[in-house]
């Protein structure tokens, strides 16, 4: 059926599909998820300019590990943002 749209996958997703609940929060945990934007170089050479973007969805109190971690990988942290 070329050209004709269904919601039925959007309307099976409940609003409890927060990303507290996705990531599996805990009640001890703050609640607050952070969205941390990292860039790194895919292959040192020429070109030098090609970057690779991800995001990562990130527990407050498990933030500082995390950067820790991105970091000795050799990525680099460009935007913290709530999510």
């Amino acid at each position: 059926m070329l050209g004709q749209t269904s919601n039925a996958s959007f309307s099976s997703i409940s609003k409890e599909a927060t990303p507290e609940a996705c990531l599996g929060g805990s009640k001890e945990e703050s609640g607050r998820i952070y969205r941390l934007e990292v860039t790194k170089l895919l292959q040192p050479g020429y070109p030098s300019v090609r970057y690779s973007t991800t995001a990562y969805l990130v527990p407050f109190e498990q933030m500082l590990p995390r950067m820790q971690q991105i970091q000795r990988m050799g990525g680099k942290i460009v935007n913290v943002s709530p999510a």
